[in-house]
């Protein structure tokens, strides 16, 4: 008999040694028929958790763990061998799994699925079999994470920028790389050590507080181009650093920080080099700007203006608006098609500089064209070592050329001329009515220092800095007439000398064409500087003294260097004496102080100034004066002294504050009479009442007895309107003189705003505010609030009734005021009216409550501080309020 041998094969699988599941081939779900003790116990469940169940109800992914691929990769691989009916290696997954607390634990794995096949090659399950390899994947993370900290220390010693970590308040260097050490001129000595007993002269420059706060906030701070000054090689260094420093934390679970870590860069030479490009860049603009010659500058490509000179922009006849940051040819066109575009061209190519002698250039002046003859000079300007621009230096020598040319076909008459000055000892020269010289002899060139080629180009206004153009011209038309008292001024050499000269000089005619011949001879030895000085204080003196009002001189020290007689009339005094007291004798006590203040301020400023004060009068009696008085200077640049005037400004004073007076009288007058008229129309008022009540039905009832009612009540309304708007403009005059202050003119609007919302909401008005150009304004706060809130309620009070009112509240700056706009899409105002609109109780539109004052006021209010108000409006378009306040 044989014996049946049975065998529990799914004991057996739970008893296999290993990670073991048995699962159902039913997808999505793969229901798990069987699981091994060891996969239990790996996994912290029971099995009564996991079979029956769907083995990703059972194993259910970390939802905190959102890089982990362990359930999607199970999933492949089921559906892989479901499919395909073949083993499956899946790659190394995280699965975590959580522990009996519920809490997961990070878990990795190395697992594999292969088929169960029926007889007819069918699917019947499936075993997932996987290895926990948890223990190795964290020793190769940590070894991982060992290497990466070994690599960034190393990183850290070896960079190119300075690192240091300091811990405590002490703030102890913990770590430090060659660079910092390099930085700082110390050495890995400084480990372990307190960083301001190494570096003390630090510990005076924001550093510890700096530290402290990075430290005690762990709030990061980032330092850029920082200014430190240093001891290194025994001297002082200034040095500047982009630097970052963040909270330190000993360990990563820490939530205060042990101290600071920060990674410096040396950026000196960078800053040091932009400081020096920008005092360069500086110093050649305004270089260019006073230069006296035709001067400017392009750059790139375009040529496009950078910088120019009045000169420049004089001869171009264009202004600086019209042509800086514009391309040459969109400011010159006619240049287009001319030669002085290709040499620009080419200047820009080759680098190589371009000097062209009465080059014929055509410009358009003033829209009409003005051939002429030009000097040039284009130099290209180089900039780390290309050509970045070119700089443009012309001289208009048409006057000149022209000149010349009609002179050289004269030159035989002048044949004569130049035989005789040729012999002379003294410099001959023969100039055109234009300046230019037709010729001069050997002794003038010598004279001057320059030779014959060079003279050609010159012009008398090149030698005489004293007589130019306007003066010239007169002397050459009075030479013309006979003969021309001998005179001195000044000649200046080629090499910058001055030196004076005294001139004669005759008129001649050429071939028709007048000319000057004049000889000027060299009297430097006669002439000294102390000589014009004198003269020229004595000519001073004798002007001053001539003067009606006061005239003063004070020395740099403000000491009293001179004053005219009618001052000294004035004092009562000698010159003698007044020099020897001084002024502050004569000042009033209680403006000695003010006055002394401000001359010795205007002469530390070099500052003009004016001062009102009072001065004691030779009659006993103080008189306010208006001093106004501004720096003299010596020709080498020395500070002469302070010259001024005084004008005796007492009546206009007294003149002033009776005017004063009468208008506080007259307030006081309005608003005595509007209250005192206020009983009588209140009587009046009372009276009709009374007559209405006492009439019969029947007489009320009458066509004329209503007439003369409606009369009487619309007249008693408009006196009792006029008391109360009289009564307003004097409590207006009054309250509306407030202090100038900067006034938030964004809260302002948006006070304003708020007050007007019901109105804005009940209109349905579009209100848009852009003041933001505008952040403050020196106004009266309160007069602000009262312009702002007359105009804007006046854009929603005069809307038009067919379409949604708009109003839009903008505020622009320019160079003299800040402009505030109130613009809107109501009624509008006829042409013929607008210069009516400010005046007082004027009002165009009676269906609108007012009182006619609010326009006037605002008018009043911007005017008395300086500004102005205008208006533009058109009828059924809108209206336009701009107001103007000075800056």
């Amino acid at each position: 008999m044989q014996t049946t041998l049975f065998v529990d094969f799914q004991a057996t699988f739970e008893a296999l040694p290993g990670n073991f599941l048995l699962l159902q081939p039913n997808a999505p779900d793969y229901t798990v028929l069987a699981v091994s003790e060891e996969l239990l116990r790996s996994v912290h469940k029971e099995r009564q958790q996991v079979v029956g169940s769907s083995v990703f109800v059972a194993f259910p992914e970390n939802p905190e763990a959102l890089a982990a691929t362990g359930a999607s990769e199970l999933r492949k691989s089921l559906n892989h061998v479901r499919q395909e009916k073949e083993l499956y290696e899946l790659p190394v997954v995280r699965y975590d799994v959580p522990n009996p607390d519920g809490v997961f634990e990070e878990r990795y794995w190395s697992a594999s699925s292969k088929p169960v096949l029926s007889s007819a090659g069918e699917v019947l399950y499936i075993v997932h079999t996987t290895t926990d390899i948890t223990a190795q994947q964290q020793a190769e993370k940590s070894t991982r994470a060992l290497r990466q900290i070994e690599k960034t220390y190393s990183l850290f010693m070896q960079a190119p920028v300075a690192v240091c970590i300091v811990t405590g308040p002490d703030n102890i260097v913990e770590l430090a790389n060659e660079e910092l050490h390099q930085f700082l001129g110390t050495t890995p000595a400084i480990i372990g050590q307190p960083l301001f007993d190494v570096l003390p002269e630090a510990k005076t420059q924001g550093f510890p507080e700096l530290l402290e706060q990075v430290r005690t906030t762990a709030e990061p701070y980032c330092g850029t181009e920082y200014p430190v000054t240093l001891h290194l090689n025994g001297q002082k260094k200034l040095r500047y650093y982009n630097f970052v420093c963040h909270p330190y934390y000993a360990n990563p679970t820490d939530t205060l920080a042990a101290g600071v870590f920060s990674v410096a860069h040396n950026v000196t030479q960078q800053v040091l080099a932009r400081q020096q490009a920008a005092e360069s860049e500086s110093r050649f603009r305004s270089l260019v700007e006073q230069m006296p010659v035709p001067i400017g500058l392009t750059r790139g490509q375009e040529m496009v203006f950078d910088s120019i000179n009045d000169p420049m922009l004089q001869m171009l006849g264009k202004s600086g608006s019209m042509v800086l940051g514009k391309p040459l040819l969109e400011v010159l066109p006619e240049l287009g098609s001319q030669a002085v575009i290709a040499l620009l061209d080419q200047v820009q190519k080759t680098g190589e500089p371009f000097h062209g002698h009465e080059v014929p250039v055509l410009l358009q002046i003033n829209n009409e064209p003005k051939p002429g003859y030009y000097n040039l000079s284009y130099t290209p300007l180089r900039e780390r070592g290309q050509i970045t621009g070119v700089i443009h230096v012309a001289f208009d020598v048409t006057e000149q050329v022209q000149a010349r040319q009609k002179l050289e076909e004269s030159e035989q008459e002048l044949k004569w001329f130049e035989f005789m000055a040729g012999q002379a000892l003294d410099p001959f020269l023969l100039l055109r009515q234009d300046g230019s010289f037709a010729y001069l002899n050997k002794q003038a060139l010598e004279a001057w220092g320059y030779t014959q080629e060079e003279a050609r180009h010159l012009r008398i206004f090149d030698i005489d800095p004293l007589y130019q153009q306007e003066a010239y011209a007169q002397i050459f038309a009075q030479a013309q007439q006979g003969p021309y008292p001998r005179f001195d001024t000044l000649h200046k050499r080629k090499d910058g000398h001055v030196y004076p000269v005294n001139v004669s000089m005759s008129g001649l005619v050429l071939e028709g064409q007048p000319y000057l011949f004049a000889i000027p001879r060299d009297i430097t030895e006669q002439k000294q500087f102390t000589d014009a000085l004198r003269e020229s204080e004595q000519r001073f003196r004798t002007m001053a003294d001539a003067a009606p009002n006061i005239v003063w001189a004070v020395n740099p020290d403000v000491s009293v260097k001179y004053v005219n007689k009618a001052f000294l009339e004035f004092l009562g005094v000698t010159l003698e004496h007044f020099i020897a007291s001084n002024w502050l004798p004569h000042v009033h006590p209680e403006d000695l102080q003010l006055t002394r203040r401000t001359l010795m301020g205007a002469v530390q400023d070099r500052a003009i100034f004016s001062l009102e004060h009072r001065m004691l009068r030779q009659d006993g009696e103080y008189r306010w004066l208006l001093s106004q008085g501004a720096p003299s200077y010596y020709a080498s640049g020395e500070l002469y002294g302070y010259v001024g005037s005084a004008i005796d400004i007492t009546e206009l004073k007294e003149a002033n504050e009776q005017l004063t007076r009468l208008n506080i009288d007259l307030d006081n007058f309005i608003y005595t009479a509007s209250h005192d008229l206020k009983a009588p129309i209140s009587n009046i008022e009372g009276l009709l009442d009374a007559l209405l009540h006492t009439l019969p039905p029947e007489t009320l009832q009458m066509d004329q007895v209503q007439i003369l009612i409606g009369m009487m009540q619309e007249s008693a309304d408009r006196f009792s309107k006029t008391i109360a708007n009289l009564t307003d403009v004097v409590k207006l005059q009054k309250e509306y003189n407030g202090e100038a202050v900067l006034v938030d003119l964004a809260g302002i609007v948006e006070a304003v705003r708020l007050d007007l919302e019901s109105m804005i909401k009940g209109t349905g008005a579009v209100v848009k505010v852009d003041v933001a150009a505008c952040p403050a304004v020196r106004f009266s706060e309160k007069n602000m609030r009262s312009v702002v809130y007359n105009l804007f309620s006046n854009a929603l009070k005069y809307r038009a009734p067919d379409r949604t009112p708009q109003v839009l509240i903008s505020c622009e700056s320019t160079p003299q005021y800040l402009v505030l706009t109130v613009q809107d899409n109501g009624l509008g105002i006829e042409p013929q009216r607008q210069k009516q609109l400010f005046t007082m109780f004027k009002r165009f539109h009676d269906h609108v409550e007012g009182s006619g004052i609010g326009l006037y006021m605002v008018k009043k209010m911007v005017e008395n501080a300086g500004g102005k108000i205008e208006v533009e409006s058109q009828p059924g378009v809108g209206s336009t309020f701009r107001i103007y306040f000075r800056r």
